[in-house]
C-alpha cells in the first residue's frame, strides 16, 4: 500500500491525491462518460417506440445502432486499432508495398472513418500512410457534401514515386 500510516485516522493515507478529472484533462485516461447513455434513456426510447404505432422498433434499434457506430469517439477508437494493426502486422509485407482495405456499412461511415483514420495518422506523425476512400456519388454529412474525388487529393510526393 502506498502512503504513510496516519495514527489519528488509524489507517494509511496517500501522499498525493490525483483526481480522475485531472487525469482526463491531462489525457492520461479517457472520459468514459463522454458517450454514456443511461439504461433509463435507452428504455424511454424503446418504450416510446413500442407504444407509438408509427414507429417500428427494428427501425428505432437500427437508428440507435447507426448513431453509436457513427459517433466520433467510437470511430476514433476503431481508427487507432486499424492503423496500428496495419503498421505492425501488414505494412511490411509484399516488400513493404502492402495495402489494406476497410469496408464500412454505408457511404457516410466511409466518409467518417476516412476522417478518423487520417486524424489518427496525422496525430501520430504517420505521414507515409496514404489513406484513400471509395464510394459513389455525393455524401451529405453535417451540412457538408463529400465526393470521392474531393476527398482523395493525393500529394505529388506520393504520385511521383
Amino acid at each position: 500500500m502506498f502512503g504513510a500510516y496516519d495514527e489519528e485516522a488509524g489507517h494509511r493515507v496517500p501522499f498525493h491525491v490525483y483526481f480522475m478529472r485531472q487525469a482526463i484533462e491531462e489525457g492520461f485516461i479517457h472520459d468514459v462518460l463522454a458517450s454514456y447513455v443511461t439504461y433509463g434513456t435507452y428504455w424511454k426510447i424503446q418504450k416510446a417506440v413500442e407504444e407509438d404505432p408509427e414507429y417500428d422498433s427494428r427501425q428505432a434499434g437500427a437508428a440507435i445502432a447507426r448513431f453509436v457506430t457513427l459517433h466520433e469517439h467510437n470511430l476514433s477508437q476503431k481508427a487507432q486499432v486499424i492503423v496500428e494493426h496495419f503498421r505492425r502486422h501488414v505494412a511490411g509485407k509484399i516488400g513493404g508495398k502492402a495495402k489494406a482495405m476497410v469496408v464500412t456499412s454505408s457511404r457516410k461511415h466511409a466518409v467518417r472513418m476516412t476522417h478518423a483514420l487520417r486524424k489518427y495518422a496525422n496525430e501520430q506523425g504517420y505521414d507515409a500512410l496514404g489513406i484513400l476512400v471509395a464510394f459513389s456519388g455525393t455524401v451529405e454529412d453535417e451540412g457538408a457534401a463529400f465526393t470521392e474525388a474531393q476527398m482523395n487529393t493525393i500529394p505529388k510526393a506520393i504520385t511521383s514515386k
